[in-house]
């Protein structure tokens, strides 16, 4: 018997659970791990999971309320241990009382991409991790995951969702020798299929990371120098504008921006324009629906600086009484004016990498810590590391510039270069 009619099956025999939701994700892998460039183990693993979630009505003082519990079923869970484990998360949910909410109603999509070669892959991905790159630093271990998966989300509001999609994760360590010891620099790249080019210079800018790192120099303080962001960094930049956008933020009135009002009023900079998209090249959270069954609908969200919708899940939508959106995950920016040629002209610091990249996405300030950045002081480049700034984005988005060079990070497809004017470092 097919588990989904089995577990629904099982659900509807307790007739006070309200309503319900299962995703079954079937998963093939092979996984790949790498020392040096020498396989230290490989296997291929095969999983069929099913979350559950029960939802629980209730009612106190007139008001109603929604609670919800979850829980995985395995295949080997025998009819009774699902029924207690259905009967338990009933009993928990009863105790959440969350103002009440609707669940999607009757979204049927078929969403199937063509699976990727599972080994032809994972074997293009270590020529590339271990290609001669003409650098000092190497690439000292590797892990490759190529996934294939299939989806079924079915709800008891007639959503029945099917999805195959594929997904590679690699996680890598470079290391190179300097002054001051090893330096190792970790990065993990995620992408739905295997572009060579951008994965070549993904791994080349790792390795000259590494290498710039060892031969770094503690920075000195900085007074009112252009700051450019670059990379890996990029999208957390861009968190503010989604979080003043979300549904969930305008539910709860925690918005600094509101609709139709410009972000940075008077800017002589760059206006930000972005849209939240079902799919964008490359990305594993590609899909035409999310986790709710809800069809996803692509929304711009700013446009020439201007804050024009919200994008709001099936929850705060149902609250708000408006359309949902679909927790939508991918984020397109547009396009800046300026070149990284052009944005390197003048006196600059070029950050390469942070310890840790903070943007809070409620009020607006960012900075950090860097590892690692290039300082052009008007005559000469100095390679520098541990200093900091801290800044925020309704100052800095009055005179902020986007580059013309764009990079798809995971999620995010958008300039690859932001300038910030005028940031103290320290």
């Amino acid at each position: 018997m097919d588990r989904i009619k089995n577990i629904i099956d099982i659900i509807k025999e307790n007739k006070e659970i309200s309503d319900f939701k299962l995703i079954r994700k079937k998963t093939s892998s092979k996984e790949l791990f790498l020392i040096r460039d020498q396989v230290d183990m490989d296997r291929s693993v095969e999983t069929d999971d099913v979350s559950v979630t029960i939802y629980a009505d209730t009612e106190e003082d007139g008001k109603k309320f929604r609670g919800d519990s979850s829980f995985n079923s395995a295949p080997s869970d025998s009819d009774e241990e699902i029924a207690r484990n259905v009967a338990l998360a009933y009993e928990r949910a009863k105790f959440i009382k969350i103002k009440h909410f609707t669940l999607a109603e009757g979204t049927e999509l078929v969403d199937e991409k063509a699976y990727i070669d599972e080994l032809e892959t994972i074997k293009k991905v270590k020529d590339i991790v271990y290609k001669d790159y003409g650098t000092k630093s190497k690439i000292n271990s590797c892990e490759i995951f190529v996934n294939n998966i299939e989806e079924n989300l079915v709800n008891s509001k007639g959503c029945d969702c099917k999805s195959k999609k594929s997904e590679i994760i690699v996680e890598s360590i470079a290391d190179a020798c300097g002054d001051e010891g090893s330096i190792e620099v970790y990065r993990m790249f995620t992408f739905s299929k295997l572009n060579e080019k951008e994965f070549e210079e993904n791994i080349y800018e790792e390795l000259k990371e590494a290498e710039d790192r060892a031969m770094s120099k503690p920075a000195e303080p900085i007074e009112a120098v252009d700051v450019i962001i670059t990379g890996l960094d990029v999208p957390a930049f861009f968190n503010f504008y989604e979080y003043q956008a979300s549904g969930s933020t305008h539910y709860m009135k925690l918005n600094k921006l509101k609709l139709n009002e410009e972000a940075h009023k008077g800017a002589k900079g760059d206006l930000v324009n972005i849209t939240l998209k079902p799919e964008i090249e490359g990305s594993v959270h590609n899909s035409k629906y999310d986790s709710d069954g809800v069809k996803l609908k692509e929304t711009q969200i700013f446009k020439d600086g201007k804050m024009i919708n919200v994008a709001a899940g099936q929850r705060f939508a149902s609250y708000m009484g408006i359309e949902a959106t679909g927790n939508l995950v991918n984020i397109e920016v547009a396009p800046g004016s300026m070149s990284i040629d052009e944005m390197r002209k003048t006196r600059h610091l070029e950050i390469k990498s942070f310890s840790s990249f903070q943007a809070d996405a409620s009020i607006g300030i960012f900075g950090g810590e860097f590892r690692l950045a290039k300082y052009y002081d008007g005559k000469e480049t100095k390679i520098i590391n541990n200093g900091a700034f801290s800044a925020n984005i309704m100052e800095k988005g009055l005179d902020m510039y986007f580059s013309k060079e764009m990079i798809h990070i995971d999620n995010y497809y958008g300039p690859k270069y932001i300038l910030i004017k005028d940031v103290n470092i320290g």
